[in-house]
């Protein structure tokens, strides 16, 4: 059994430089990264812990045990989430398409289902223009990026709307984008409510986490150019491609000076969701009524559907 007991102290090992990996990240280190994946070390760690003890490794299941209970307190979320009781002000529907014809029919079916007052897509590439254009008779508001994969259609009016591509370019609504960072692939629109009020909504679709890619020079960018618009009024959905408890999804939140409000929804992969890079961030001017994942629609992601308020001081 000495093989077996050889395992059991990798694994045990592995586990250790994990745990100390992602509380690291949570402190500002680059091993943020792992914080990603924290679902799949738990599951990981909560394994070990019932081999090592049906195995009687006492010593290594206080180890494992010790582990655990770090992976649970970074994962612990304690954010005050503004929730608003009553009725939504808006229903927003956020899917990243993958680029699929089939997740294209999907989200036709899913949108007679749900009827949102918005749609915020992204990877949404032209070859679905066949698929996507029977949104056009219900949703004749939108903001279609033609050299990127994010777009916007509305039943509300819009007032201006534009896009960022992933490297600097002229951008129709914020002016001249920040040189020399890379840019998120985004659109945007000036969204009028029915009451006449407006809001600034954006579909995000960022790329991969640091240091696989530049996520935190887009984010970065993106601040830069949210400086422009009340932050209030803000409403940004879409891929974050980070899942929590990366700390990455609270410097989001501060630089852009926005509320997250999901918390621990899985989007992805699709068939069998175990971490949430889909998100809805928002200012202070809106809360939270409700936001749920969706069904399957043949994407590698799960939609999110997202019912907001404004708030009462408004």
């Amino acid at each position: 059994m000495t093989w077996f007991r050889a395992a059991l102290l990798l694994a045990g090992s592995s586990l250790v430089l994990l745990t100390g990996l992602c509380l690291a990240g949570i402190f500002g280190a680059p091993t943020d990264t792992f914080n990603h994946l924290w679902p799949v070390w738990m599951v990981f760690a909560i394994s070990l812990l019932v081999v090592t003890l049906l195995a009687r490794q006492l010593a290594l299941a206080a180890t494992t045990t010790i582990c655990i209970t770090l992976l649970a307190a970074i994962a612990m979320d304690k954010r005050d989430i503004p929730h608003a009781q009553g009725e939504r002000d808006i229903r927003i529907l956020s899917h990243n398409l993958w680029g699929s014809t089939r997740a294209a029919g999907g989200l036709v079916h899913l949108v007679d289902a749900t009827e949102p007052d918005v749609i915020a897509l992204q990877e949404a590439f032209n070859h679905l223009n066949p698929i996507l254009d029977q949104l056009e008779s219900d949703y004749p508001y939108f903001s279609r990026c033609r050299w990127e994969s994010t777009r916007i259609y509305s039943r509300f009016p819009i007032h201006g709307s534009g896009c960022l591509r992933r490297r600097p370019a002229i951008n129709p609504v914020f002016g001249v984008a920040t040189p020399g960072l890379d840019m998120p692939s985004s659109a945007w629109a000036e969204i009028e409510l029915p009451n006449g009020e407006r809001f600034m909504l954006g579909s995000i679709h960022l790329t991969w986490p640091d240091p696989l890619s530049s996520q935190n020079e887009q984010v970065e960018a993106l601040s830069q150019e949210l400086r422009r618009v009340d932050p209030a009024q803000l409403v940004l959905v879409g891929d974050f491609n980070a899942a929590a408890p990366a700390r990455v999804l609270e410097t989001m939140a501060n630089r852009w000076q926005v509320t997250r409000l999901t918390r621990h929804q899985p989007t992805w992969p699709a068939t069998h969701p175990i971490v949430g890079i889909d998100h809805a961030f928002a200012g202070e001017n809106w809360a939270r009524v409700e936001i749920e994942v969706g069904p399957l629609t043949g994407s590698d992601h799960r939609p999110l559907i997202i019912d907001l308020a404004r708030n009462e001081h408004d």
